[in-house]
């Protein structure tokens, strides 16, 4: 699902990356911590994403021991997976942001033994995006 709904700047790694760093180098937890804030303000989710989310989020797009991330290793993950995660979500908020009385959507992993481990100890009704 391609966002149609999100607005240049919204929609700009570049935009992204310049409130950021001024440098083609940041940190993880820079980067997890921007990146949520423009989760949230973007979708206007009041869940972000979680720690798990973000956990798997570095572990996909981090090379470097050092746990910093560059500039030139996520423009394309930005595009053809935050992106369409991002319009997903936007278009099933009321989904992504239920909670009561459980958490109907996992959230993010790569791994298909974790999703299946978790969604078997859930409510019925609950599901993972892929």
């Amino acid at each position: 699902i391609l966002p149609q709904n999100l607005s240049p700047s919204e929609m700009s790694f570049e935009s992204f990356w310049k409130g950021l760093s001024s440098t083609g180098v940041t940190t993880a937890s820079d980067f997890c911590l921007h990146l949520n804030q423009h989760f949230t303000s973007t979708t206007h989710a009041s869940r972000g994403l979680s720690s798990h989310d973000l956990e798997e989020i570095i572990r996909r797009i981090t090379t470097s021991s050092a746990g910093e991330i560059e500039l030139c290793k996520i423009q394309s993950w930005w595009s053809m997976w935050y992106l369409p995660f991002h319009g997903t979500v936007k278009k099933i908020l009321h989904l992504w942001d239920a909670v009561d009385p459980v958490t109907k959507i996992y959230g993010i992993s790569h791994n298909k033994q974790i999703f299946h481990a978790y969604l078997r100890t859930t409510a019925p009704g609950t599901f993972a995006l892929r």
